[in-house]
This record gives C-alpha cells, sequence and structure tokens, in this order.
C-alpha cells in the first residue's frame, strides 16, 4: 500500500463521512422541488386558485413547464447543491468497484463511525487488519476520483 499525502487522506475520510449528510440533504431539496411544481400544478404564486386561468396570451400548460423548467436550472446551479452531487457522483463511482467485504466496511463507517478500527470489525465480523486495508482501499479509491492521487 502506497502512503497517500495527509491532506489527501483527511479530504478523503471527510467525504466519506458526510455522503450520508450530503445524499440526505439533496434529496430533501429534490423532494421540494418535486412538491413544489411536479405535483403542485405549477407556482401557486402566479395562480394562487391553481385554476390555470390564462392571462393574457400565456397558456397555463406552457407556463407550468416554463417554471418547471426555469426551478429546475436554478436548482443545479445552486453552488451547495452542485458540491453535493459532486461528492455524491464521486462516492458512487467508487462503491461500484468496491468488493463485498469494502462495501461492507463502507457501509458499516456510516453507521458505527469512522475512528474505532474494532468496533468495525465486530460490526463487520471480519478482522481489524482488513478493516484497515479496506479503509485504505475505499480512501485511495475516493482519491483517484477525486484526481488528487495515482494509484
Amino acid at each position: 500500500m502506497a502512503r497517500i499525502p495527509a491532506e489527501v487522506w483527511q479530504f478523503c475520510v471527510k467525504q466519506v463521512k458526510l455522503y450520508p449528510l450530503y445524499k440526505k440533504r439533496w434529496k430533501e431539496e429534490w423532494a421540494n422541488i418535486e412538491i413544489k411544481y411536479l405535483h403542485s400544478g405549477g407556482n401557486r404564486e402566479l395562480d394562487p386558485n391553481g385554476c390555470g386561468i390564462p392571462t393574457g396570451n400565456s397558456n397555463p400548460v406552457e407556463r407550468r413547464y416554463e417554471i418547471m423548467e426555469e426551478t429546475l436550472e436554478a436548482f443545479m446551479e445552486r453552488p451547495d447543491l452542485f458540491y453535493y452531487k459532486k461528492c455524491m457522483d464521486k462516492m458512487h463511482d467508487v462503491m461500484a468497484g468496491l468488493e463485498a467485504n469494502e462495501r461492507r466496511v463502507l457501509e458499516a463507517v456510516w453507521s458505527q463511525g469512522w475512528r474505532y478500527n474494532d468496533v468495525l470489525a465486530d460490526h463487520t465480523e471480519s478482522s481489524r487488519a482488513a478493516i484497515i486495508k479496506a479503509k485504505h482501499e475505499i480512501i485511495e479509491r475516493l482519491a483517484v476520483s477525486w484526481g488528487m492521487w495515482v494509484a
């Protein structure tokens, strides 16, 4: 195992720890978009009664999709959500290439925490050495995915 620089290691550990929070935040924001526009019939601020009565020459169906499109664009351009999505994509790339035992260790980290290898070993029914090796593999893959390390 090659030694990964400390700053790269720390960044990747932080990404592993925060992934569930990023994913939850992303899903919450997406659910808000769906509730507000996809399931409610459009923007209620423009049409408080939801009747779809056209104002001027605009078609209410066309206006609904215009609003939805504008909202989705604004959603994707938010810096925080763009970063969360990027982090999630990197983690998904890593998870796709993990062995079954490495995947179990990653899931155990999310439920039990990163710090205590003995707790993770008990939780995954593997050895402490296997936990350390799996953690290193996860961090190495994540560092490569971010372009911070060449394996």
